[in-house]
């Protein structure tokens, strides 16, 4: 079915027109339309207090320090939130944070699973690689194209991504010819399920038995 989402090019939607004072950027344009569909309403202008705890959790995952919000609420310089923001965003911190969807999405492991579980003491290399993308702000197409061929650009830590998500380890299913074939099958079978749902929006497992 080539109408399924994933297939269809990128477009900018318009911006729906909405006479409110309460819009103030284009995301909330489409928020307030949403709202509006709904019957629903808006919720009050949080205090500072609340401001800058709810997006210090946001961005980087932590509480502010006690010190942080009394400035922040002592603050009245009218960016005071713009630079708010713009910290948080040059933090190393905002990386590990967002860096964790991802390495859910490729199905990332610091073990491998199963009852054995040892350690895999060569996979820290990706998981860094993929908090220094984030901190770096780098495009996604560059992120991805990295991820998959990086090897060939000197850029062998992004390869990771194709072997990042835990597997049976040969040692476990046996040494018999048959089980090592059938251990390189999985993980080849989970590399190709990986890079399906990652990066393409569909699901491919089922094309192993079908």
């Amino acid at each position: 079915d080539f109408n399924w989402w994933s297939y269809q090019s990128i477009r900018r939607p318009a911006v729906p027109e909405l006479d409110s004072d309460w819009v103030r950027t284009p995301i909330d344009a489409f928020i307030l339309q949403k709202l509006n569909e709904k019957g629903l309403i808006t919720s009050g202008q949080a205090d500072r207090r609340t401001l800058i705890r709810r997006v210090t959790y946001d961005l980087i995952g932590l509480p502010p320090t006690p010190q942080q919000v009394l400035e922040f609420v002592d603050d009245s310089d009218p960016q005071a939130y713009e630079r708010l923001v713009d910290r948080l965003l040059g933090s190393s911190r905002y990386g590990e944070r967002w860096a964790r969807h991802w390495l859910d999405v490729v199905k990332y492991a610091d073990t491998c699973g199963y009852d054995k579980d040892k350690l895999r003491p060569n996979a820290w290399p990706y998981r860094d690689y993929v908090v220094r993308s984030f901190n770096e702000d780098k495009p996604y197409d560059q992120f991805l194209f990295e991820q998959i061929a990086g090897d060939t650009i000197g850029q062998g830590d992004a390869t990771g991504y194709l072997v990042s998500g835990s597997h049976v380890p040969v040692a476990t299913v046996g040494q018999e010819p048959s089980a090592r074939r059938q251990a390189r099958a999985d993980r080849m079978d989970e590399i190709l399920q990986t890079v399906g749902a990652s990066a393409m929006g569909v699901t491919i497992g089922c094309a192993r038995c079908h």
